[in-house]
């Protein structure tokens, strides 16, 4: 796997939560239906907290640039019951500020998350959402092997270990 020049990866930490509700608002925007920074934080509260599963930390992880975070994957042992997923590790949020999309960060994260669920767990499958209209996740997914299982208006769910051949 290739890590973009300039860019660290490390561990998703609770102490960086300020700074990753800063970064989740930026990314999503409201026009994501994201609320404020105040309601991103507390959503990230509750992930930390365990309230939407369990977090897999070697599979939580961010990207830095010069002491930065500029984006972010946040990996479970199990999808929110509401989200009506396959039991299993699962991809609850990633997100990458908007100036850093298209370097290759998403694709490093992936799949360092990927090869963390493939060495800590019994599993050999992780599942994500994302948004329907996400062209770039989708396509990002789909090179790394993902299969779509169920696509709505609103969301595909796509499932798959998310590591290429090529992007080992």
């Amino acid at each position: 796997m290739r890590i973009p020049d300039g860019v660290t990866l490390g561990l998703a930490s609770e102490l960086d939560l300020d700074e990753l509700a800063e970064l989740s608002f930026a990314s999503h925007g409201p026009g994501a239906g994201q609320a404020p920074v105040a309601a991103a934080r507390e959503v990230l509260r509750r992930e930390f907290a365990g309230q939407d599963g369990t977090l897999i930390p070697e599979a939580s992880i961010t990207a830095v640039v010069r002491d930065r975070i500029v984006a972010a994957i946040l990996t479970v042992e199990s999808p929110p019951p509401a989200w009506d997923m396959p039991d299993g590790p699962t991809v609850l949020d990633m997100f990458v500020v908007p100036d850093w999309r298209g370097r290759g960060i998403a694709l490093a994260m992936m799949v360092a998350a990927a090869q963390a669920v493939e060495a800590g767990t019994d599993s050999r499958q992780l599942s994500l959402r994302v948004q329907s209209t996400n062209g770039g996740a989708l396509a990002l997914y789909a090179r790394l092997g993902f299969e779509g299982v169920d696509r709505t208006g609103r969301a595909a769910v796509v499932r798959g270990l998310g590591i290429a051949e090529s992007d080992r």
